[in-house]
């Protein structure tokens, strides 16, 4: 054994990515984390409240929110061809993910799972530029 080997870099801790909203014990770190990254006018939230048809999707790194992506849903109307349809779209209003993280990896999954939560709510499309701060 050579007592001079570098130290081996701790693996990075996993991210979990949840969809969360006021209710959430961990909604006032995940507003911390909003309010840091300078992103509270952009989400819409006022006195402390996320608008009804906005979803929030919150990145955890050993239990810290590290990142967050937020999109918006609405119906959308189509007059021709007859009949007339109404399908759900969403637009991507906002994300963002805290200094000291992987930034890439953590959009990543993000968007992923923006992704996914989009097709477990019957979205027909989710507007998502590739948010990177």
């Amino acid at each position: 054994m050579n007592a001079l080997a570098e130290p081996r870099a701790a693996p990075p801790l996993p991210v979990r990515v949840e969809v969360i909203d006021a209710y959430d014990q961990r909604w006032p770190q995940a507003l911390e984390l909003i309010d840091r990254l300078g992103h509270r006018r952009r989400l819409g939230i006022e006195d402390d409240w996320l608008p009804a048809r906005r979803n929030l999707l919150v990145a955890f790194v050993g239990g810290q929110p590290a990142g967050h992506l937020s999109f918006c849903v609405e119906p959308v109307v189509e007059l021709s061809p007859p009949p007339r349809r109404v399908r759900i779209e969403a637009h991507v209003d906002g994300c963002g993910v805290d200094d000291g993280y992987d930034k890439a990896a953590i959009f990543d999954q993000l968007h992923a799972a923006a992704h996914q939560r989009a097709r477990q709510l019957g979205i027909a499309r989710l507007h998502a530029s590739r948010c990177r701060d």
